[in-house]
Formats: C-alpha cells, structure tokens, sequence
C-alpha cells in the first residue's frame, strides 16, 4: 500500500500526504520515512499475545513495587535513632523557696531547732507576673533584703489576692520587719485560705506566742501537730508554749513525742528536762539532763548542767535516807 502509510500511534491507515492521524491526531512520518510498526508485529506477537505480555509485565512491576514496601519499617517498629536524635529527659527549672518558719524562742527553753523548709508550691501563683513577684520575694528574703522581699510579695498579693503562699511569705517578711502584730492577720489570711497547711498555722502561733497570747498560740500549735504529725518540731514548740504558759505537766508528753521522732535533738531533751523538774520528777529530769550533755559535749552551758545533775542527784538520795 504504497498510497498509504501507518499511523505510529494507533497503527491507524492514513493516505500518504496527510501530516496528522485522523484518529488521533499523532504526527504522521513524511513520505520517504519508514513507519513505525507496533511492537507486537516487531516480535512477530498478535496483538492478544502482546496484551498478555503487558499483564504479566504489570504483575511483576507491582509484586516487586509491594516487596519493597514491607521490607521498609512500620510506625510502630523500634527503631534505633543516632545518639543525636535521643533526647534526654529535662530537669524542671527549681522553683524559688518560699521563707523558712521560724521557731518561737521561749524564756524558759533553749533556742529551738529550725524546722524543715516546707516544700515550695507553685500552684499560688496562677499568673506569670504573680510567680515572678514569688521568685522575687523569695530571692530578696533570702538575700537578707526583707523591705524588698515586702514589697514583692505585696506585688504578688494585689494581682492575686487569695496566692495563700505570698500571704503567709509576707507575714514572714513582717515579723522579720519587727512587725509582729501585722503579720498576724496575714497568717490568719493564709490560714483561712488554705486551712489545711500545717506550716500556716505554725507560723500564726509563732507570732501569737511572740505576743504572749499563749492560749491561741496552743491552739495553732495543736492544728499544725495535728496536720504534720511527723513534724517534731512543731510538737517542740507546742511543749515549749505550754511550759511558758505554766502548764508543765502538759508539755512533757508533747516533748516526748518530738524526741520520739528526733531522739537526737538535744534542745529537746534539755526542754524535757526542764518540765520534768518542775513537776518535781527529779530522777527522770536528771536522765534528760544527762542526754542533752551527751548529744551536745560541747555546748556553753554542759559544765553548769552537769553540778546541776549532782545536785539533783545528791537530793534525791538524800529523800531516800530513812
């Protein structure tokens, strides 16, 4: 068919001369230019036989497209990342710590032990500013700079007026101030913010019993015992309110519950001892006498304790003398 040539695309018969398929429109070799002949016919195949070779061609292509795929690793599989991509857990910034309580120095007692530092709480302070104003305070109280460690805290207080934490660190900061009797409503706030907080109510007898208002100082000092049970020294403080007051005979088993918890402390001892004697119960006096000498040798007042510890001694078996 020398009038016609064939169509590269379609395989389509066109008449010589025309440069595009009629059917589909693919250009057209010019004449002189050998057509191109479908692969089919090339391989001697028919066009059904070349149908079935395409269909197993495609079969390998996706069977091997789908090997490739499950040999790659799930979401879920373990896999181990360079030592530059493992993260290493963080350690949270450390929260400021608020003011220490303070123990009340009784005139009949030895300065008592400092209590523990009760845990700093971040949960008053809601606002960024607020906790600012916290970190502030603390940093200031710390620093031995109570007017600035006031005026952070009272900043605290005025953008959150129940931060229960900042009311109680200013009534600290006050009685530091000197200014024992306005503290005492700040820790009456925070007590009445938070009643459950054992340090709020120590400090609140603390500065009751500076004033000499024993009787609500008791009453503190028993709420805080009863919140912090394992707190010797609010069991310490509470012995020592009630000595003051003249009700010795109450404060020994409280004293006997802090050394229960702190068999090591010698003030405590040396309290215990204290009461004890007064009640005329010069034996066992002389007991806790001789524990506070052996827990601090080097104490100022061991040599005067031990004469004291004859004498008792020497009156006691004196008694017992028919």
């Amino acid at each position: 068919m020398s009038g016609f040539v064939v169509c590269p695309s379609c395989g389509t018969q066109i008449k010589a001369g025309r440069e595009y398929c009629l059917r589909c429109g693919e250009a057209l070799p010019l004449e002189g230019t050998p057509a191109r002949v479908p692969i089919w016919e090339s391989l001697q195949l028919s066009q059904a036989g070349m149908m079935a070779l395409r269909g197993a061609v495609t079969v390998i292509v996706v069977g091997l497209g789908f090997y490739i795929y499950q040999s790659q690793p799930s979401p879920d599989q373990d896999v181990v990342k360079p030592l530059s991509m493992l993260s290493a857990p963080r350690t949270p910034p450390p929260e400021p710590t608020p003011p220490t309580a303070e123990v009340a120095e009784t005139p009949s007692a030895a300065p008592a032990p400092l209590p523990p530092v009760p845990p700093p709480s971040a949960s008053s302070a809601p606002h960024e500013t607020s906790l600012e104003s916290h970190r502030a305070g603390s940093a200031a109280y710390n620093a031995g700079d109570f007017e600035g460690a006031r005026k952070a805290y009272e900043q605290a207080i005025a953008r959150n007026p129940e931060d229960a934490d900042a009311i109680n660190n200013l009534g600290q900061t006050l009685v530091r101030l000197e200014k024992v009797k306005q503290a005492i409503p700040r820790f009456e706030r925070a007590t009445a913010l938070a009643p459950t907080r054992a340090p709020f109510h120590f400090n609140l007898a603390q500065a009751l019993g500076t004033t000499g208002q024993w009787d609500r100082a008791i009453t503190e000092y028993r709420e805080a015992a009863r919140l912090g049970p394992d707190d010797y020294t609010t069991l310490y403080n509470l012995g020592s309110a009630l000595h003051t007051k003249g009700d010795a005979a109450a404060a020994i088993p409280e004293y006997r519950r802090a050394i229960a918890l702190a068999p090591a402390e010698a003030n405590v001892h040396l309290s215990l001892a204290m009461s004890l004697e007064q009640v005329g119960r010069a034996a066992e006096a002389a007991r806790e006498y001789e524990a506070y000498i052996r827990l601090a040798p080097t104490a100022p007042d061991v040599e005067t304790l031990k004469e004291h510890v004859k004498t008792l001694t020497a009156a006691r078996s004196g008694s017992q003398q028919p």
